[in-house]
């Protein structure tokens, strides 16, 4: 789940659930469709809000963001929820010292497990809009919508430390790391990517 497939997963089901959520609408705000009051169990169940921004003229996007309800335990999505909770389910026999990791994270920090935890994906700017501090608003609007809507104190995220533009935004913005990565033997180069989260 690396490189091309992994991008092409995260694309295809970002646009599903975009989709999903404007055919769902009815004339309500995206707040009263997924008002994620903190009960959602698991992996939030698909419980996701994706921001866009659009140039005026040309109606073409140049930004977006997704954050969705996740349980905190270092792994990294895939756009299907079924998908994880089959990859949790093939660790918890193949690979039983992860669930420890995460276990003692989550008893430290006081997190309820079955409970999902925000989780902030996918913010893309388009090369043409970098450097106006679309990604920086984008990242506030969401932890805003994860503390003063959700009512949650903390948001996670994966960020590859070889992308340091972002690497570096979050870093700015008071983002730390977990302390332990999702590590399967699986895994591959996704070990490398750090998880970050920022207390709201």
């Amino acid at each position: 789940y690396t490189d091309g497939v992994g991008y092409a997963d995260i694309l295809t089901g970002t646009q599903k659930r975009a989709a999903k959520s404007m055919n769902q609408r009815d004339g309500k705000s995206l707040l009263d469709i997924f008002p994620c009051d903190g009960n959602v169990k698991g992996d939030g169940n698909g419980s996701s809000i994706i921001l866009a921004l659009a140039n005026k003229q040309s109606g073409r996007t140049i930004a977006s963001v997704e954050v969705r309800l996740l349980v905190p335990d270092g792994k990294i999505p895939f756009s299907q929820p079924s998908l994880d909770e089959l990859e949790r389910k093939v660790a918890s026999i193949f690979a039983p010292n992860l669930a420890s990791k995460y276990k003692g994270y989550a008893l430290k920090k006081d997190i309820d497990l079955d409970l999902g935890q925000p989780y902030l994906c996918n913010l893309c700017v388009d090369e043409s809009a970098r450097g106006r501090g679309i990604g920086k608003a984008l990242l506030r609007c969401v932890e805003s919508l994860a503390k003063d809507t959700w009512k949650y104190n903390r948001l996670y995220l994966h960020v590859d430390p070889k992308n340091v533009p972002a690497y570096d935004l979050y870093t700015k913005e008071g983002y730390v790391d977990v302390g332990f990565r999702w590590d399967p033997v699986w895994a591959g180069r996704a070990v490398d990517i750090a998880y970050v989260f920022k207390d709201l």
